[in-house]
């Protein structure tokens, strides 16, 4: 049946979302407590949070390792530019335990974690993932 043609699709972003949602508010309750220097200002002047990226390198971790990164485009909006600069050490960190924090608890969500914490150039790479363009038409991500 076509209805369940992107079942699965569905299913895993619908679970990837709900993270994604855990994440933000637990970084949202963090910013509270903690200095500003886990916001950055990009060249708009719009602010960029370890939200922000860490929400990006999780759902490109998880899509890639689920569908397989051949099979997955994603469009989003932050690049790993500003967190490889030298200022930028406390927030890259900062990235890469929220990412490992977010990704342990994937079982909760149904999904799996990887077998061992993210290194700083997997985060990065999970980010850099996210950095297509689109197109006029979608993909099938499935088999």
């Amino acid at each position: 049946m076509e209805d369940e043609k992107y079942s699965k699709e569905l299913d895993v972003a619908v679970r990837v979302v709900h993270m994604a949602c855990n994440l933000c508010q637990r970084v949202q309750e963090g910013l509270i407590s903690k200095s500003s220097e886990q916001v950055k200002s990009k060249d708009d002047d719009s602010p960029v949070t370890v939200a922000d990226w860490s929400v990006q390198a999780t759902v490109g971790w998880i899509l890639s390792e689920f569908f397989g990164s051949q099979n997955v485009s994603i469009v989003a909006e932050e690049d790993v530019q500003t967190l490889s600069e030298a200022d930028s050490a406390g927030l890259l960190e900062a990235v890469v335990n929220t990412v490992n924090e977010c990704l342990a608890e994937a079982p909760k969500f149904g999904l799996q974690s990887p077998d061992k914490a993210l290194v700083t150039s997997q985060v990065l790479e999970a980010i850099s993932r996210c950095n297509s363009t689109g197109g006029s038409c979608g993909k099938t991500l499935g088999a």
